[in-house]
């Protein structure tokens, strides 16, 4: 008989471990010292996503308790307010598709089958309790089959690829955005604070998802040479192992040990999603891809809205007014855009730099 395996010892929590913060914790143990019941673990497990349930079981990162102290920490350091002095000012209008125009999201049948099939299963519920498998299940049901020759086909397609587009289009009315847009709020201790999780609404993500599918060449092409984390295949194993063999090279007794000098920088932005200015993201997005600003302006141009549970079971919610969540697909494409901006002027003043520069000898 094949039994679960045991999760891993969870560290205990202290004060400390948040920045000067008093929150309570979460115990791991129950009044019996025994393991708490992991319900995220066990939703997993129902779907037959082991590997997810056993990632839930091993996580190291308790379930932070969103008591008032931590909803303050919460919403005065993960998610500032937008800074006052940016460049970028919004257009008075959000951003349309050109009369006449109307962009068909992957057209083709077999691409358009892979995105959906790469949505994944067993993840967490929107604040509304919606889950992206229904769109995925729709779409993915195939017609009868009557004998072993007969083509397996999905009658489905269509009206999931015109639901599809009206998102992508931005073609939702005004009232329901703010339902669209929301997103189901929790926290994870981590080391030091508390790492947000925003889980958007079902919609919102499967756009997302098929976006970036759509899209994945445009902003690979984009990003590259400075970024290959993002719609590479493997790209971080390449830069890992470029990284590798630089290193090898540079240091005393490696090949290039006798060159010029070198400089491996290595930074850290915390909460890199929710610390993105929208309005960067957005400018720089008009100037590389603007068939992509209707769908931006109806997912990013308000404040979305971000339900938690309080103590006593009810809920509440707070604003987020930059920033992207990280439960949507495309945040990492629009974070890493505005990233590019500033790595390309980088780029371009070490260069000049470098060639202002005396050869030494």
């Amino acid at each position: 008989m094949i039994t679960r395996p045991p999760s891993k010892l969870q560290r205990t929590i202290t004060v400390d471990d948040l920045d000067d913060s008093e929150l309570l914790y979460s115990q791991l143990l129950d009044a019996n010292d025994s393991p708490k019941f992991n319900p995220a673990a066990q939703s997993a497990a129902d779907l037959d996503n082991l590997h997810s349930a056993f990632q839930h079981l091993d996580s190291s990162h308790p379930v932070a308790i969103n008591t008032d102290e931590a909803m303050a920490y919460v919403k005065s350091k993960l998610f500032p307010d937008p800074p006052t002095n940016n460049n970028f000012p919004l257009p008075a209008e959000k951003a349309t598709s050109p009369p006449g125009f109307r962009q068909n999201l992957l057209p083709d049948d077999d691409k358009f089958i892979l995105a959906v099939r790469r949505i994944k299963t067993g993840t967490a519920s929107g604040p509304f309790a919606d889950s992206p498998e229904l769109f995925r299940a729709f779409a993915l049901t195939p017609s009868q089959r009557y004998g072993p020759d007969k083509e397996i086909t999905y009658p489905n397609l269509p009206l999931a690829r015109a639901f599809l587009n009206v998102l992508h289009n931005a073609e939702l009315p005004d009232d329901v955005l703010p339902a669209f847009n929301a997103s189901y709020f929790l926290a994870l201790h981590k080391k030091v604070g508390l790492r947000p999780i925003l889980i958007g609404t079902s919609l919102k993500r499967i756009l997302g998802t098929m976006e970036s599918n759509a899209f994945a060449s445009a902003f690979a092409s984009h990003l590259a040479p400075f970024q290959y984390g993002i719609a590479l295949p493997e790209g971080m194993q390449f830069l890992t192992m470029t990284i590798r063999n630089l290193v090898h090279k540079l240091i005393p007794g490696g090949s290039d040990s006798t060159s010029a000098s070198h400089v491996l920088l290595f930074f850290d932005i915390a909460n890199m999603f929710n610390s993105v200015s929208r309005k960067s993201s957005r400018h720089e997005l008009a100037q590389t891809m603007p068939f992509l600003l209707p769908s931006f302006d109806m997912r990013y141009r308000d404040a979305n809205l971000c339900w938690y549970k309080q103590l006593d079971g009810s809920w509440s919610h707070f604003t987020m007014t930059d920033g992207f969540p990280q439960g949507d697909a495309l945040s990492s494409f629009l974070s890493c855009l505005t990233l590019h901006a500033v790595l390309s002027q980088l780029h371009k003043d070490l260069m000049t730099r470098a060639e202002q520069c005396i050869p030494i000898g």
